[in-house]
């Protein structure tokens, strides 16, 4: 399946969505925010992007950018 056909749900408080590694959590404050995260030799990394901070439609284009950075970045470094 491709990135493409994956359909983008909102959750409800405390709970979260995951989108190919893209994951919408709310704070404890009701805050949304979307979150990368990877593993990368056997530790898992993340980062957030804030909806209050950038605007929700900006911090999900900016999540999504950043991920396809990471795998590209990933993939280089397996050998196949």
């Amino acid at each position: 399946m491709t990135r493409d056909a994956k359909t983008i749900t909102h959750a409800n408080a405390n709970s979260k969505t995951q989108i190919l590694g893209i994951s919408e959590y709310y704070s404890n404050k009701g805050i949304k925010f979307w979150v990368v995260s990877w593993k990368y030799q056997g530790k898992t990394h993340a980062k957030s992007f804030s909806c209050k901070k950038y605007g929700e439609s900006f911090a999900l284009s900016e999540a999504l950018e950043f991920r396809k950075l990471i795998e590209e970045k990933l993939y280089e470094k397996i050998p196949f």
